[in-house]
């Protein structure tokens, strides 16, 4: 059976039902599930995206994971690309390579839980920065957040296409936040600074959510030590003929 392969977790419940609620009573979350930092939330991205899910197949427990299987396919091509862009298409197929024999991420990757799309956002996130598409660098980069808080660390990134556009879209995608008040939109910010003087211990930096966030980035980290490896390589192979 399908789901005995699949994790499930009260959390996964949580929005499951906050979908239900949507379609059944109208009751359409203006926030996501409670974070690790009790008095603040994620964002109510996710659930949006199980309500159509469910609305097509009317309320199947497993078009979820079907509908984050279908968008983690488009994963593969983009990181690919992505990789490519960066350094060479050499450094992408190895990148690819060991993409795919991470048990850990084949898991994820079949999870109906709010953090399996953020590799895919990530990805798009960086090549619209790279390809100065600045709405989507912004819309996406905000759309992040929403699927976890940690993603602020991205931020300074869109100092790299900082204008009108990127603003636009960054606002359009943290505007439940903006909606629900200032704490929820910047009260990360006051938990760090809270945080630094009292010390981080027992905050759950270590959680599957904050290394998803990071997988990514680990990724491209990776991939800029293969190129100089195969660069290395190749000088030396020129060197001996």
């Amino acid at each position: 059976m399908l789901w005995q392969v699949i994790p499930y977790f009260d959390d996964i419940g949580w929005f499951y039902s906050a979908a239900r609620n949507a379609l059944l009573l109208g009751k359409f979350p203006l926030l996501g599930i409670t974070s690790s930092i009790v008095w603040l939330h994620q964002g109510p991205l996710w659930t949006y995206m199980v309500i159509p899910a469910f609305w097509l197949s009317n309320f199947h427990p497993l078009s979820p994971v079907v509908f984050i299987i279908f968008i983690n396919l488009f994963l593969f091509p983009n990181f690919y690309y992505l990789i490519s862009k960066l350094f060479n298409k050499r450094t992408a197929l190895l990148s690819i390579f060991l993409f795919a024999l991470i048990p850990w991420w084949r898991t994820h990757s079949i999870t109906p839980y709010h953090t399996s799309p953020i590799p895919l956002f990530e990805v798009i996130f960086l090549l619209s920065l790279i390809k100065h598409r600045d709405f989507l660098a912004g819309l996406f980069l905000g759309l992040l957040y929403q699927l976890h808080l940690l993603t602020f660390i991205f931020w300074p990134l869109l100092l790299l296409r900082l204008n009108k556009k990127s603003i636009f879209g960054f606002i359009l995608g943290i505007l439940p936040f903006i909606i629900s008040g200032p704490t929820q939109t910047l009260g990360i910010f006051i938990w760090i600074i809270k945080h630094l003087f009292e010390g981080f211990g027992g905050t759950g930096l270590a959680s599957d959510a904050y290394r998803v966030v990071l997988f990514i980035p680990g990724l491209i980290f990776f991939g800029f030590f293969v190129k100089i490896v195969l660069d290395h390589v190749d000088s030396h192979n020129i060197n001996q003929k």
